[in-house]
């Protein structure tokens, strides 16, 4: 059995309408599985647990299936009556029924409306980018959205899973590109926020639900930086300082990024520029997947997620190369013979065969490794200046154009690279307590390629291509106190620890507001963190180069591992910085997305609320009969106690295959869902509002193939929220 299974690259695209789901009990520090007819009766509630759905057919075209990139599966535990029911639903977003409808008549359409995966990205020349709503979840008071770092957000129903509105209009938002894409790209964090403590705190007779997030661009950051910057420089001293076209230069050269406040009840739209204290706008260099809110400041980071122009547009660039590979001269043998003497056999006796193809070597050159930055940089806002009575105190020689809202921030730079992290809600003293997970040596924007070498002898699998690339160096965790009106980290403690903080992903806790005690939670005291664990099986040769000379490493690499360090949940005691306890799951099996789920029972007076509960993950594994089945399951552990009580697992009914779900990424927990919140009628007319409002102006000028994609397919099968397997059988009779 391998360390890492094949599971992990593999999901089904099958919409569950509802099952029950097997429970097994499994005794602690025991293999021994029993079936039992009921789960712990404080065990309630829903969870949300979000999924890409990697794409499998467009290998056949050169493209490779990044786990990360693909259409979004919510899933949904239903936790009622002591049993586990199970829903699951693909988010249908108008580009999906669009990316559906050319897949499965590749005859009626143009090669250049084919939506190609680049990176975390899917994108069609003519169409634009994919949203593909398959990262995460923001719960308000009143409502559930799911999200994506490069497209808007939308609610969905938390009863039937369809998606139903975005969050603002197309012309509200700008695309990172200038392109004028009918289905345009917007940067924002997965994780926008919305303060949902504020209705039960002093301040709530002013109190109006609203969504913050951020509209931004990196601007080109890649390796040909330099040489492009003095292009546009050059263009832009070519036209008057007043014409649009220097605006869209300046946003390829330097970025930008956009304070956004969505009103959940008006949709009332308003965004500010950030300003630096010297005046200079924010530029984000890499991305800016989460935010975070207290009572007085609202926070976001630009961490270790870099998402390279070069890697989204390169399937059109291999699509130019593909000429070069159909050569057969003794050039194209000369340079695949130096490849195979130059890396096989220094590493790889007997690999040979696994030549590379000329034009997959220069694509590759092309696409080289930029590592993600050794740093990652802190933004606060104020959130009384978002106030709209409050006038900006900014410089007059500071604002060029006054009808544009600018606001201060402070940037606060941390050491090392960042995964997730999340706060303290109350700021006493405007000091902001952030706790964080530090992913040292990790680039979640790469992936097991099936032309990479391995770092180590026989170690890289195959089978895991599409899988992101495993770590390089020890991961820590840190705690910091930042001064927020100075801008500065007037403490910090950082752990680590070789036999746990390795590739820490994501995290669970106690949420704010904890409905079913009635409690708030102002202080995080434990938070639960998965590590992936260690393997070879994942690194390539390419990303043992590009780190293991790294300048700020946290270990060298002569310590990394020689084998295998499992996949484990740990409980940090955020007040302490220890490590007090740790969950190993076996051998061969990979564990992702935890999610607290507090008791239903009244929390006994001598325990901390914020482990009274249980903690559900998904894990991932293969048939042990079958290496090439997926035999995925839900596991459920006590959050106080991982080793001495029991573990339930939960599986597809016997009367139904295994269950085979995606690489999950983040989940949600609602402790009940109003069924009735919307009837059919109101879901539809939502989406149709919406639809007609992104789109009708967007194709106004289009082509007529273009029109009739949208009148034909887009519109009528969107409002419809038209079932994938019902798609397929509409295209087989066409």
């Amino acid at each position: 059995m391998y360390q890492i299974p094949n599971s992990v690259v593999k999901a089904s695209r099958d919409e569950i309408d509802e099952i029950e789901l097997s429970i097994f009990q499994q005794v602690p520090k025991s293999n021994e599985l029993s079936l039992v007819d009921n789960l712990p009766d404080d065990l309630s509630g829903y969870v949300f647990i979000a999924a890409p759905l990697p794409y499998s057919d467009d290998t056949e075209d050169g493209d490779e299936s990044f786990v990360l990139n693909g259409d979004g599966m919510i899933y949904r535990l239903d936790f009622t009556g002591c049993q586990a029911k199970l829903k699951t639903k693909i988010s249908k977003t108008p580009c999906y029924y669009a990316d559906l409808a050319i897949q499965k008549q590749p005859n009626k359409y143009p090669s250049n409306f084919k939506f190609r995966n680049g990176g975390p990205s899917r994108r069609s020349q003519v169409l634009g980018s994919r949203n593909q709503l398959n990262t995460a979840f923001l719960k308000t008071n009143n409502q559930l959205f799911v999200t994506f770092d490069a497209a808007r957000p939308y609610e969905i129903d938390p009863d039937t899973l369809e998606i139903l509105e975005p969050v603002g209009n197309t012309n509200k938002w700008k695309e990172i590109f200038p392109l004028s894409d009918i289905f345009g790209a917007y940067s924002n964090p997965a994780h926008p926020v919305s303060d949902v403590m504020e209705l039960k705190s002093q301040k709530a007779e002013n109190y109006q639900e609203e969504l913050f997030t951020i509209n931004y661009s990196t601007g080109y950051k890649d390796r040909l930086r330099k040489p492009i910057q003095k292009i546009l420089q050059w263009i832009k001293h070519q036209f008057n300082y007043r014409n649009p076209i220097t605006k869209i230069i300046d946003s390829i050269r330097y970025g930008y990024a956009t304070l956004i406040r969505y009103n959940l009840v008006t949709k009332d739209f308003s965004s500010w520029e950030m300003i630096l204290p010297d005046g200079q706008t924010v530029s984000p260099d890499q991305s800016i997947h989460q935010m975070a809110i207290t009572e007085d400041y609202i926070i976001f980071m630009d961490i270790a997620f870099k998402i390279e122009f070069a890697q989204i547009f390169s399937p059109f660039l291999r699509d130019r190369l593909a000429w070069i590979d159909k050569l057969n001269n003794p050039i194209v043998s000369i340079i695949n013979t130096f490849r195979s003497s130059l890396f096989d056999k220094k590493h790889h006796k007997g690999a040979g065969t696994n030549i590379l193809k000329f034009g997959t070597w220069i694509y590759s050159i092309l696409l080289s490794l930029i590592p993600p930055e050794p740093y990652t940089n802190l933004y606060i806002v104020r959130r009384q200046s978002l106030s709209n009575k409050q006038e900006n105190n900014l410089n007059s020689a500071t604002i060029q154009q006054k009808s544009k809202k600018k606001i201060k921030v402070k940037k606060v730079t941390i050491p090392r690279e960042v995964s997730h992290f999340t706060v303290d809600y109350k700021n006493p003293e405007n000091k902001i307590i952030l706790h964080v997970g530090h992913n040292n040596g990790s680039d979640v924007t790469e992936w097991v390629g099936k032309y990479d070498f391995s770092a180590r002898k026989n170690k890289l699998r195959q089978e895991l291509t599409g899988m992101i690339v495993g770590t390089m160096d020890l991961g820590c965790l840190g705690r910091y106190i930042i001064d927020a009106e100075a801008g500065v980290i007037s403490n910090a403690k950082v752990i680590s620890d070789p036999r746990f903080t390795w590739s820490l992903s994501v995290y669970t806790r106690r949420e704010l507001c904890n409905e079913s005690i009635n409690e708030t939670a102002d202080i995080v005291k434990n938070i639960y963190w998965m590590s992936w664990g260690f393997s070879w099986e994942t690194i390539p040769e390419r990303i043992y180069r590009a780190y293991k000379d790294s300048r700020f490493r946290h270990i060298h690499y002569t310590q990394l591992p020689k084998d295998y360090k499992p996949t484990q949940l740990l409980r940090l005691d955020a007040e302490k910085m220890e490590i007090v306890d740790c969950f190993k799951f076996p051998y061969g099996h990979f564990a992702c997305t935890p999610q607290f789920i507090p008791s239903s029972s009244p929390c006994p007076e001598d325990k901390d609320p914020s482990i009274h509960g249980y903690i559900v993950c998904v894990v991932l594994a293969d048939n042990p009969e079958n290496p090439n089945q997926p035999q995925d399951e839900f596991w459920i552990l006590h959050a106080d106690d991982f080793n001495n009580n029991p573990v339930y697992r939960l599986r597809a009914p016997s009367d139904n295959s295994s269950l085979n779900i995606g690489l999950t990424i983040h989940s949600t927990w609602l402790q009940e869902i109003n069924k009735e919140k919307y009837t059919e009628d109101e879901r539809r007319k939502k989406r149709e509002i919406s639809v007609y409002e992104d789109y009708r102006e967007l194709i106004k000028d289009s082509n007529l193939q273009i029109k009739e994609l949208f009148e034909e397919i887009i519109y009528p099968h969107f409002i419809q929220q038209t079932p994938e397997a019902v798609m397929s059988k509409i295209f087989a009779k066409q």
